[in-house]
């Protein structure tokens, strides 16, 4: 039987003491934050300090390391939460944000991978006034703009709707979506992942797909045409 322990707010029903589990919990968060933090700071940074880095294609790719950096920032949140011996709200505050952001973040994360790929398929199978027209400056700008609002609105939209609580867990001691009905936990992270997951992840798999079957298509057509090349003509090309 565990003891339910007492806050500075007063007693709180089911909040439980941190646990060994929630202790190693922190620590690996706290590893994966520091390492994703430094890791994607400097791919901003190379990105940053070379210009010949400063393509269509990295500007996704930045706007992937800065969600993905921010991710990292928030995790520290996340570590205190774990680590917490007591219950306040002020934590409930800072759980219910950071939950809400990190799930925005993540969200914008996969769709900046989604767009990476189809970036990467255009250039690929297109030609380059159709890869120009499609990527200008400004209808990349867009595209990232409604990628952080798109996150926002699906992190925080059920939350404010009141179909879920954002916020700390007191019966599992962590952030995240507190259990307000019996189908609140499904609804809230069952929306979140399908909006966040399956059709980003489908792109992804669907573009490079399409590049390797055009470039194995490519070295196939390009191998018959040397092998049909006359050998006189070859050897005469050799010699002159």
């Amino acid at each position: 039987m565990m003891d339910v322990a007492t806050s500075s707010e007063g007693n709180i029903s089911g909040f439980i003491p941190p646990t060994p589990e929630h202790y190693v919990l922190g620590g690996v968060y706290a590893l994966i934050s520091v390492l994703g933090m430094a890791g994607n700071f400097l791919v901003i940074l190379a990105v940053w300090r070379h210009r010949s880095l400063q393509n269509s294609t990295n500007a996704f790719i930045v706007n992937l390391a800065f969600a993905d950096l921010l991710t990292s920032a928030l995790l520290p949140i996340y570590v205190a939460s774990f680590w917490t011996t007591t219950y306040t709200s002020s934590m409930d505050s800072f759980c219910a944000l950071s939950t809400g952001l990190l799930r925005a973040f993540v969200s914008c994360s996969t769709l900046s991978l989604a767009a990476i790929s189809i970036n990467r398929l255009v250039i690929v199978t297109q030609a380059k006034r159709t890869y120009r027209w499609l990527f200008t400056r400004r209808r990349i700008v867009y595209s990232i703009f409604v990628m952080w609002i798109y996150g926002i609105l699906l992190s925080f939209s059920t939350h404010f709707t009141g179909f879920v609580r954002l916020g700390f867990d007191v019966t599992i001691h962590q952030c995240g979506v507190v259990p307000i009905s019996p189908d609140s936990l499904a609804i809230g992270h069952g929306s979140h992942s399908i909006g966040t997951f399956p059709l980003q992840f489908f792109i992804v798999l669907v573009c490079y797909a399409w590049i390797y079957l055009f470039v194995f298509r490519h070295n196939r057509r390009m191998q018959k045409h040397a092998e049909s090349e006359p050998a006189g003509a070859i050897s005469g090309a050799g010699g002159s």
